[in-house]
């Protein structure tokens, strides 16, 4: 590892040849940490060891971000097809895809809504529980939301559908609770 001096007695500079932290030392300090390149007039290849003098402390902390679902109520799983966002998506073979009310073969594999989209391949979050916010929704506080034709949640309970399944409750007009409740198939 090269060592840099630089003229009028300014610090020793390790320079690394990747991404790493890099410490000086002079005489009358114990140890400067830099985290950017130090400019220096003029330098000569200096072979002598370098002592590692330790570890930076922890940065500042960021902002704080939104607050997100609590654990264990949301589940990422590759999309089969392209997906949009908050649609109700049925697991099947490892992979999520739209839930159809239509379709007798979904009414028990519906898993959530997705909380953004996603193209086939790609991970997909899915919510199985809790609340959910969409600016765009306009529910009917306290009124059942059901799984539709084709991954779309809605409050009209589809008519002629293969199965009726409750997917949550609205509580405000533009969030809902995530509670997937048991499918009532019909004989349609």
């Amino acid at each position: 590892m090269p060592v840099i001096v630089s003229n009028g007695g300014a610090p020793r500079v390790v320079v690394v040849a990747k991404r790493s932290t890099a410490g000086s030392s002079t005489a009358s300090t114990d140890a400067v940490v830099v985290d950017r390149p130090v400019p220096v007039i003029a330098t000569n290849a200096d072979t002598r060891a370098v002592e590692v003098v330790g570890k930076g402390g922890q940065g500042p902390a960021g902002p704080i971000g939104p607050p997100g679902p609590a654990g264990g109520e949301v589940v990422v799983l590759p999309a089969a097809a392209d997906i949009g966002g908050h649609r109700v998506v049925r697991s099947s073979g490892g992979f999520v895809g739209y839930a159809d009310a239509y379709d007798p073969d979904h009414g028990d594999d519906v898993l959530g809504l997705t909380l953004g989209a996603a193209v086939a391949g790609d991970d997909v979050q899915v919510q199985t529980a809790g609340v959910i916010t969409e600016p765009s929704w306009a529910w009917t506080p306290e009124e059942p939301i059901f799984a539709g034709a084709d991954g779309i949640p809605t409050q009209s309970a589809p008519t002629d559908a293969a199965f009726l399944l409750v997917i949550g409750f609205a509580t405000t007009a533009t969030s809902m609770r995530v509670r997937i409740e048991s499918p009532i198939y019909t004989d349609n």
